[in-house]
């Protein structure tokens, strides 16, 4: 019988199912239902009990990859992070085994105060406000020869010289556009199926989320 859904199991319960793991030993082996009946245990699938058991092997095993769960030291404020007393108190774990994972490079001694304040509005915020028009003129032209290359992206920009165009107060607003590219690119818009595209291009950004999340989770289970 398969286990119902549970959320993750938090570090006593991992600990807990690695001792009882240690208590089904039998001349140093697991025997072979020992995985599904832990599982029944705890309401989890034996793909659970399996991992937790691997990852103990590796933390024993492997200078690099740890068993002991300490991604939470991201939620922790920078504030608390001055000491290694301190994050271990935060993270809940002893200082001794805090101290072995930063020698063995499990983590890091410094951390970034400027990442973390890079949000979508402070970007916004610290963007040079004088190199928009330059941009501006960019994506104009690349849009031109997109159309020109028939929508491929094998295509070269011709140099326009914009930075001495702008301190000659001479950098226009817009690229004249060729009424011949105008009218092909439009088209080639009406011979396109546009909800046929805009589902397609749905389709790819919830793939490449999937994607993302998955990564993310191994990168959480230090695969």
């Amino acid at each position: 019988m398969r286990a119902s859904p549970k959320a993750n199991l938090n570090n006593d319960q991992r600990q807990s199912v690695l001792h009882l793991l240690l208590t089904c030993l039998r001349e140093v082996k697991l025997p072979h239902s020992s995985f599904q009946f832990v599982a029944g245990k705890f309401g989890v699938t034996r793909s659970t009990i399996s991992l937790i058991w691997l990852r103990a092997q590796i933390d024993l095993n492997n200078d690099q990859r740890i068993c002991e769960s300490v991604a939470s030291q991201k939620e922790l404020p920078k504030t608390s992070r001055t000491t290694m007393c301190a994050v271990a108190a935060g993270l809940g774990i002893p200082t001794t085994t805090l101290h072995a994972y930063y020698k063995r490079g499990a983590i890091v001694k410094y951390s970034s105060y400027v990442k973390p304040a890079l949000t979508d509005a402070n970007k916004v915020a610290r963007l040079n406000m004088e190199t928009l028009d330059s941009n501006f003129m960019t994506l104009q032209s690349c849009l031109q020869e997109v159309i020109k290359a028939a929508g491929d992206n094998n295509y070269r920009i011709p140099h326009m010289g914009k930075k001495k165009l702008a301190l000659a107060g001479k950098l226009p607003e817009t690229v004249a556009c060729d009424p011949t590219v105008f009218n092909d690119g439009c088209t080639r818009l009406g011979e396109e199926d546009i909800d046929k595209r805009l589902q397609e291009l749905s389709q790819e950004i919830a793939e490449a989320l999937e994607m993302a999340e998955i990564c993310n989770l191994l990168e959480d289970m230090g695969l």
